[in-house]
């Protein structure tokens, strides 16, 4: 692995579990299909799940409204009783 994979899934699994505020946000296209294989689904989501401080998480679509964007997801939530999810990668370091 590189030096900059290392860094990128030891850098995300710290912030997600570094993060104060109640309400995380990912911004990305709602239809979007996510590669199994990136630090979101192995580290950061599940790290921001384990997170006691982080209460909602939020997907929203930066798009313009005319190309589909401007949607907001609640994806995950403390409040609804989701549970916290695994994480399977972690940072090598």
């Amino acid at each position: 692995e590189s030096a900059a994979a290392t860094f990128d899934r030891c850098f995300c699994q710290v912030s997600a579990a570094a993060a104060v505020h109640p309400t995380a946000f990912i911004f990305t296209a709602h239809d979007l299909q996510r590669n199994p294989l990136t630090v979101w689904p192995s580290i950061e989501y599940p790290a921001l799940t384990q997170n006691p401080k982080v209460k909602e998480i939020y997907r929203v679509d930066p798009r313009p409204v005319e190309h589909g964007g401007g949607k907001i997801e609640l994806l995950w939530s403390r409040y609804r009783k989701d549970d916290e999810l695994e994480i399977t990668d972690t940072c090598p370091v």
